[in-house]
């Protein structure tokens, strides 16, 4: 072999062969110090004896090992709302393993999540915290000489579990509230609905009530939300009216829903319901609104304590009201004065007197009306 020994070796370098036996030979190449080619070589034996030299024809591929080959058709299947399950193709015969990389929305760039085995060809991440979150996975092999190119890159979504259904409860589905502006100084009423679960123990349910304005056509034309930590809440309707009220809006439509909101998790009420507020007050009516005499309305009836009284004059007189007993007994005369043409209203408080049935009369000139009405303690 002479110099060539730092590339090309025998095992075993030396040896006597008896006549008529064998020996094999084995013949190493380092092959960094040959071109990247084919070859092809005699290898001639020479021997100390009389037999001459023999010759042994070989061919050399010489190659440099490589990167394995980059994955493909990468696929992702949702398992869950939070799980997601890989697959791929794998094309390489030469790698050592798979690196999965991922990058969560709003980050700048690619993180390994996990390194697999050769010829792993799925991986599943469950239970995926950052919801929400557009989350981009890729797929590399690699062996002992560097990674390949990368996979398709796929994304998901992570969604957290959403919250159960719910629905309304109170008030019902297209109540009334009546609002006198002489009497009343607010409308609070309560409204309530189902809870709605989350099975995600470590989220909390908050809830958010909604108010929207109707228009005359029924639709909705504005809104303002209440935040609730529980499925119930007194509300003050007064707070939600417009600042100014006119004339023709004496019956203000209302629609009212509410949300779940839990994690990122919101959901919305089954239903939206509507409601009325019908605003009550004493206002006078130019000349061409007929206005006719008498006790027009008296609520509530029967009462216990409080009563409103309603009446109309034709034209502007002193009217009187008279409250009796059955007894013929007059127990109270409201002062209600001179008053002018138009609808008036007046609040009388029997809170001292027993329980029984009454009569009210209205009287203006020679004109008189009379209503029975029942106090019940």
């Amino acid at each position: 072999l002479g110099g060539k020994t730092s590339w090309l070796s025998v095992d075993p370098m030396e040896g006597v062969i008896e006549d008529g036996g064998s020996q094999d030979l084995q013949v190493t190449f380092d092959a960094k110090w040959l071109l990247t080619d084919e070859f092809t070589a005699d290898l001639m034996f020479s021997h100390d004896g009389m037999s001459g030299v023999d010759t042994i024809a070989v061919e050399l591929g010489v190659f440099r090992p490589q990167p394995p080959p980059a994955p493909t058709e990468l696929t992702l299947e949702e398992d869950g709302p939070r799980d997601a399950r890989l697959q791929w193709t794998d094309n390489a015969e030469n790698e050592e393993g798979f690196i999965i990389e991922r990058k969560v929305q709003g980050e700048n760039d690619f993180s390994t999540v996990a390194e697999l085995e050769a010829n792993v060809l799925i991986w599943l991440e469950d239970e995926i915290e950052a919801l929400y979150l557009i989350h981009t996975y890729r797929v590399q092999a690699y062996n002992e000489i560097g990674g390949s190119a990368y996979s398709n890159e796929v994304a998901f979504t992570p969604m957290g579990i959403p919250n159960s259904l719910f629905d309304l409860l109170e008030p019902e589905d297209e109540t009334v509230f009546r609002y006198d502006s002489y009497f009343d100084t607010t409308l609070i009423r309560s409204f309530s609905w189902d809870e709605s679960i989350d099975i995600d123990q470590e989220d909390t349910v908050s809830y958010q009530l909604w108010f929207g304005e109707l228009d005359t056509a029924g639709v909705l034309i504005d809104s303002i939300e209440f935040a609730l930590d529980s499925a119930s809440m007194d509300l003050d309707l007064l707070s939600i009216l417009p600042d100014s009220i006119e004339l023709e809006h004496l019956l203000i439509g209302y629609q009212w829903w509410v949300t779940a909101s839990s994690g990122m998790d919101v959901i919305e009420s089954q239903e939206r319901f509507t409601f009325g507020i019908m605003w009550i007050r004493g206002v006078e009516f130019d000349d061409p609104m007929p206005v006719s005499f008498g006790l027009h309305d008296v609520y509530p009836n029967p009462f216990n304590g409080l009563l409103r009284i309603n009446y109309g004059l034709e034209k502007s007189s002193n009217a009187t009201l008279l409250i009796y007993d059955l007894a013929g007994r007059v127990v109270a005369e409201p002062d209600v004065g001179s008053a002018s043409r138009g609808l008036h209203n007046f609040v009388w408080n029997a809170s001292t007197l027993p329980s029984g049935v009454y009569l009210i009369q209205l009287t203006s000139g020679e004109q008189r009306d009379i209503r029975k009405v029942l106090l019940l303690r």
